[in-house]
């Protein structure tokens, strides 16, 4: 039996040689200090709508109002997203720029202004869009669906009944049920992206007084309770899982501004905005836009790539608070159109934490 066991030892030796080895080379190749760099789109906040709150009183408190603040709030903070250059107020004018103005966006290559108009089945198909430029890539929507809590006691209650809870109730958990959507701005419901049913429904372990009333209950108020708090959890958890959605509904890009020779100027910028840096490579391709009439100035029904391969490669070599340049270091004999689009072809990615301090 004495050799058998010898055996065993000696194949059990050797079998865990080789996994010690492949732990130690995971634990090499993971360095702690290194975070994938990922950029933020840009967005605008559209409204989140909700029940009112009402108040032990007789009152309501506007939790719509508070929810809205909240959220744009949520969404300025975010590394998902970035809201520059647009207000929470921001009418969407997809006329706002002039016919002069589109002109001029080949004017540092060159003077002559090309038509890309098709006519299929009465709606236009076009790849000089220019009102595209300035427009975010989605309308951030959402709707507070209910809101309850429960009580030391076991007894769980929602909106509209928080008015039947006594005051000084000790409140130990909160449920809220948010749903939250991107839709695009201007093609009448497509939704780009929308949280899961998991993270529309969050928990929270709580513990303070249930004790509202309308003395005194603003949003500066408000903003200091742990009701306040349970919100914002769950506002920054469904921006999270949104981004995930949208990133599987279509990739990260960026409207080109200007075409200026042998470089393009682009609707996103620094750490503040997109997060771009210098090093960045991008590729550009037109895009066309479908629309039911004039190009800008009618409903929007769809926008595809014009073409499989992008028709030109550059690098950002100019990084700016909102809008950034990149040096044009490929391109085919295809120009480059108002309304075209840079998508991500390699990021430069942080440098690891060991290396740096080597």
């Amino acid at each position: 039996m004495r050799p058998i066991q010898s055996i065993q030892r000696l194949l059990q030796g050797c079998l865990l040689i080789p996994f010690a080895l492949l732990l130690m080379g995971n634990q090499q190749c993971k360095d702690p200090g290194t975070e994938t760099r990922e950029l933020r789109r840009r967005v605008q906040m559209g409204v989140i709508q909700a029940p009112p709150m009402p108040l032990t009183d007789g009152g309501n408190f506007d939790f719509k109002f508070a929810a809205n603040a909240q959220l744009w709030d949520v969404l300025r903070k975010t590394q998902s997203f970035s809201t520059s250059t647009i207000s929470s107020e921001a009418i969407l004018d997809p006329g706002q720029m002039t016919q002069a103005d589109r002109d001029a966006f080949n004017q540092c290559e060159d003077t002559t202004t090309d038509s890309f108009n098709q006519m299929v089945n009465g709606k236009v198909m076009t790849q000089t869009s220019t009102c595209m430029i300035t427009m975010p890539q989605a309308v951030i929507n959402g709707e507070i669906v209910n809101f309850e809590l429960t009580t030391s006691a076991g007894v769980t209650v929602g909106l509209p009944q928080f008015a039947g809870l006594g005051v000084g109730l000790g409140i130990k958990k909160a449920t809220l049920t948010m749903a939250l959507q991107a839709d695009h701005p201007l093609i009448p419901g497509h939704v780009i992206a929308a949280s899961t049913p998991k993270a529309k429904r969050q928990e929270f372990n709580v513990n303070f007084s249930w004790a509202p009333s309308g003395v005194g209950l603003g949003f500066d108020f408000y903003s200091k309770t742990d009701l306040a708090s349970v919100v914002k959890k769950a506002m920054e958890n469904g921006i999270s899982d949104l981004k995930q959605q949208f990133d599987l509904s279509e990739p990260w890009y960026a409207t080109v501004l200007k075409n200026c020779d042998k470089a393009l100027m682009i609707n996103a910028g620094s750490a503040s905005d997109a997060n771009l840096q210098v090093g960045d490579i991008l590729e550009v391709y037109n895009v066309w836009y479908d629309w039911e009439g004039e190009a800008c100035n009618s409903t929007l029904t769809g926008t595809m790539k014009s073409t499989a391969a992008p028709i030109a490669v550059v690098q950002v070599e100019i990084v700016g608070d909102t809008f950034s340049q990149a040096r044009v270091i490929q391109q085919t004999a295809t120009k480059i159109l108002p309304g075209a689009r840079v998508y991500v072809q390699k990021l430069v990615q942080p440098v690891p934490a060991t290396q740096a301090k080597n």
